[in-house]
C-alpha cells in the first residue's frame, strides 16, 4: 500500500511538471513561433510536397553552411503534421513541440536508472522550465527533436544490458530506430553516436552482457530509416557523402594550436552548461567566442553596461559556472569509481562516454561553435546537477538539503525570469531588445507581409532592406506568406542599389527610429519615405521616388 501511495505521488508530481512544461512550450505558440530563413525554406518545401508539386525527398535540409544534406526524416515529420493539421508554419512545428514535451518524462525515466525518485523529479522539473530548452522547443528546426531520441536511445541501451530484461529484441529495435532517426536530425549525431556506441557495445560485449544477435537488430533498424538517402547515394555515386567529408574539412577548427582548441572547447562547455541549466548569459546568443579573449570581451561589455558591478558579476558567474562543470565531471568520475550497483554503473559509463566523445568532436569545431551545436549535449548539465544534489546531501546532511532547496529555487526563478523576458521581447515590450537568431517570429513576418501587400501598388517586384541586419531570412518568409506571388529582392545593410523606377522599396528597422534617421540610413538619393507602420519591436518604411 505504501508503494502504491508513493507511486501516486510520483505520478502527480510528474504530471504537474508536465503541465508547467507544456504551458511554457505552447503559450501563444502560433504567433511567437520562430519563422526565419530555415523555417521558411522548410515550409515552402513541405507545402510543395503537400500540394503534390514536389515528391517526398530522398534527402533533408543542408547541414549548416555545407553542401551535405541530412536524411529526410525531418521533412517526413513535417509532412505528416501538415497532412493532419495543414501547412501553416506553426503546424509544421508541431513535431518538434511534441518531441520536446515527450523529452520531459523520458528524462525522468532515464534519470531513474541512477537517481532516486525525488532527485529525478527535481532535475526533470528544472529541465521542463529551462529557458534554453523551452526556447529550442518553440519552433521548427531539425535538431530540436534530438534530445528525445538521445534519451530514448540511452534508455534502450541500458535496458538491453539489464540481465532481467526479457524483451531485448524490442529494445534493440528501439535503439536502432533512434540511431537511424537521430543521424538525420543533426550532423554531430551522425559522428558522435557511431563512435560512442562502438565503444559502449565493445564494453558490454567484453563484460558478457550482450549478444551479437541484438547488435545485428540495432544495425538493421538503424539502416531502415536511412534507406532514402542510401538510395540517393547509389543514384548519385556517393555525392552526398563526399559533401559530408568536404564540409567537415571546411568547418574544422584549424586556426589554433591544440592547447588553444581544447581550452576554447572547455570554455564553451562551461558557458553552455550554465546557459542550459540557469540561463546564464543570453539564451538567444548565436555565435560564442570560446577563447579567453572572448571571455574578456564579454566581461568588458558587462562593465560598459553596468559598471564595475557588471564586470564583477560576469567574472563571478563564469567562476561559478566553471566550478559547476568541472566539479560535475569530477563527480561522474568519482561515482564510477565508487559505484558497485551494476545498473547504476552502466548509467554512469554511458553518460561519461557520451560526454567525452562529444567534447572531442566539438573540439574539432571550436573555431565555429554556436549555441545550437550544444543541443547535442543538452541533457549533460542536468545529469551533473543530479550528481551535485546527491553530493551536497551526502556531505552536509540536513544542511545540504537546505543548500539544495535554495539552489533549486534559485535556478527555477532564474529560468522563469529569463522565459518571461523572452516572451516580453516577442510581445514588443523592449523595442531595443532584439538579438539573433530569435528576433523574428511569425507574427512579425505577417506584419511585414500585410504592409507590403497593402502598399506594393501594382508591382510584383519588391525590394526590401534590413536596416538593423537582424531580421534573418526575410525573403523566403515573405515569399511564403505572400504565397509566392512577389519577386522579392533583399539587399544588405546600407548597400548602394539602383532601383528601377516604380519598384516598391521597403526597409525594416527597430521601432522608435524616426523617418529622418531611416532616410539617412537608406542612402537612396531621389527617394522619400511615403509611409510607415510599427508593431512591437519593429517598424517598416515605404520609399517612393520624389
Amino acid at each position: 500500500m505504501r508503494k502504491i501511495k508513493q507511486s501516486k505521488k510520483i505520478i502527480i508530481a510528474l504530471a504537474v511538471i508536465m503541465v508547467i512544461g507544456i504551458f511554457l512550450r505552447t503559450y501563444n505558440f502560433r504567433n511567437w513561433v520562430r519563422f526565419n530563413d530555415d523555417q521558411a525554406r522548410d515550409a515552402i518545401w513541405t507545402n510543395e510536397i503537400l500540394s503534390g508539386t514536389r515528391s517526398l525527398p530522398l534527402l533533408g535540409p543542408k547541414a549548416g553552411s555545407t553542401e551535405f544534406r541530412l536524411g529526410p526524416v525531418y521533412y517526413y515529420f513535417q509532412y505528416v503534421s501538415g497532412r493532419f493539421f495543414g501547412g501553416a508554419p506553426d503546424k509544421l512545428a508541431y513535431p518538434d513541440l511534441l518531441f520536446s514535451i515527450l523529452a520531459i518524462p523520458m528524462l525522468f525515466l532515464f534519470l531513474k536508472k541512477y537517481f532516486n525518485d525525488r532527485d529525478s523529479l527535481v532535475v526533470t522539473g528544472l529541465f521542463s522550465i529551462s529557458a534554453y530548452v523551452v526556447e529550442y522547443s518553440r519552433f521548427a528546426w531539425n535538431p530540436n527533436s534530438m534530445t528525445f531520441f538521445i534519451l530514448l536511445l540511452f534508455y534502450a541501451l541500458l535496458e538491453l544490458i539489464e540481465p532481467k530484461q526479457k524483451n531485448k529484441i524490442a529494445w534493440a529495435i528501439v535503439a536502432g530506430l533512434c540511431t537511424g532517426i537521430g543521424a538525420q536530425l543533426h550532423t554531430l549525431f551522425l559522428v558522435i553516436m557511431p563512435a560512442m556506441m562502438l565503444v559502449f557495445l565493445g564494453y558490454v560485449l567484453k563484460k558478457g552482457k550482450f549478444d551479437w544477435k541484438t547488435v545485428w537488430f540495432i544495425l538493421l533498424f538503424a539502416i531502415i530509416p536511412n534507406v532514402p538517402q542510401l538510395f540517393y547515394e547509389v543514384q548519385s555515386g556517393g555525392a552526398n557523402i563526399m559533401a559530408f567529408f568536404s564540409g567537415a574539412s571546411n568547418t574544422s577548427g584549424k586556426n589554433h594550436g591544440i592547447v588553444s582548441v581544447f581550452v576554447g572547447d572547455g570554455i564553451c562547455h562551461v558557458r553552455e552548461n550554465a546557459m542550459m541549466l540557469a540561463s546564464y548569459g543570453n539564451v538567444t546568443d548565436n555565435f560564442i567566442d570560446c577563447h579567453p579573449i572572448g571571455l574578456r570581451n564579454y566581461i568588458a561589455e558587462q562593465q560598459k553596461a553596468f559598471g564595475m558591478t557588471g564586470s564583477i558579476a560576469a567574472i563571478l558567474g563564469f567562476v561559478i559556472s566553471a566550478v559547476f562543470s568541472l566539479g560535475g565531471y569530477w563527480l561522474i568520475w568519482r561515482a564510477i569509481k565508487k559505484e558497485t550497483d551494476r545498473e547504476k554503473k552502466n548509467f554512469l559509463m554511458l553518460s561519461s562516454l557520451y560526454i567525452v566523445v562529444s567534447f572531442f568532436v566539438l573540439a574539432g569545431l571550436e573555431s565555429v561553435l554556436t549555441s545550437r551545436y550544444f543541443l547535442i549535449v543538452e541533457i549533460v548539465p542536468f545529469i551533473m546537477l543530479g550528481l551535485w544534489i546527491e553530493f551536497l546531501r551526502e556531505k552536509f546532511g540536513e544542511r545540504g538539503t537546505v543548500v539544495v532547496a535554495v539552489l533549486v529555487l534559485a535556478l527555477a526563478v532564474y529560468n522563469l525570469f529569463a522565459i518571461n523576458m523572452t516572451f516580453a521581447q516577442y510581445a514588443g515590450a523592449d523595442m531595443q531588445d532584439v538579438s539573433k537568431p530569435e528576433s523574428v517570429n511569425l507574427e512579425d513576418q505577417e506584419f511585414f507581409a500585410r504592409y507590403i501587400e497593402a502598399n506594393r501598388e501594382e508591382s510584383l517586384i519588391i525590394v526590401i532592406n534590413d536596416n538593423i541586419g537582424d531580421l534573418f531570412g526575410l525573403r523566403k518568409a515573405l515569399r511564403f506568406l505572400t504565397e509566392g506571388k512577389l519577386d522579392i529582392k533583399e539587399v544588405g545593410v546600407n548597400h548602394d542599389i539602383k532601383l528601377t523606377p516604380g519598384t516598391p522599396y521597403f526597409s525594416m528597422d527597430l521601432a522608435g527610429v524616426s523617418e529622418k534617421e531611416e532616410l539617412q540610413k537608406a542612402n537612396l538619393p531621389g527617394y522619400r519615405i511615403t509611409g510607415s507602420a510599427t508593431r512591437g519591436r519593429f517598424s517598416i518604411f515605404k520609399f517612393s521616388a520624389k
